[in-house]
């Protein structure tokens, strides 16, 4: 009877996770990173990787992340978070039309905070057309589909979910603090 070793993606997540706490923004990404590399499926990693990304305000890189993080699927309340902060991301990168779509999707889950996001953004005049909402969900899946094809669960590069859009003349509508949600997944 013996311990597991490395290369054990759960272990590289808890320790990243770890870091994060700690504040070692670095050396958590890179554990994440390491994570995901043995195994692109490990949806914590994705997750917490996700939620550095967020909090050191790396809107595309966030966005990539919980993009892969929504597509590896599991309980509906963590996609749908994922879906929300993915949401959040993209709102802050000016994506205006494509968060309004996440948080239909996210509020669709369940995802009260979502349903509220959504309602700031139509009250803003946002309107998520019925082409915006399918080229989002098309683009995230491409990107993904040719991301794992190509580098064996590699980053994803390019624009925001390969979504080139427009936004209302309505202005900015940030959501406070107090809504960031980016709870961490249990490993």
């Amino acid at each position: 009877m013996g311990f597991k070793s490395f290369p054990e993606p759960g272990w590289y997540s808890l320790r990243g996770l770890s870091y994060s706490k700690l504040g070692d923004t670095v050396a958590a990404l890179k554990d994440y990173k390491q994570a995901v590399t043995i195994r692109p499926t490990e949806s914590a990693a994705w997750t917490n990787m996700a939620n550095v990304y967020k909090e050191n305000e790396d809107w595309g890189d966030a966005i990539e992340a919980y993009t892969h993080r929504i597509e590896i699927g599991g309980t509906s309340e963590h996609v749908a978070r994922a879906t929300l902060n993915r949401g959040y991301c993209l709102e802050q990168s000016d994506e205006k039309e494509l968060a309004l779509s996440g948080y239909i999707d996210a509020c669709a889950m369940g995802n009260q905070l979502a349903c509220g996001n959504q309602q700031m953004l139509e009250a803003a005049g946002v309107v998520a057309s019925d082409a915006t909402r399918a080229a989002a969900k098309a683009s995230a899946s491409s990107d993904l589909r040719s991301t794992k094809a190509g580098s064996g669960g590699g980053r994803m590069s390019g624009t925001a979910m390969g979504a080139t859009v427009t936004t209302s003349a309505a202005g900015s509508v940030h959501a406070p603090k107090s809504m960031q949600v980016g709870g961490k997944e249990d490993l």
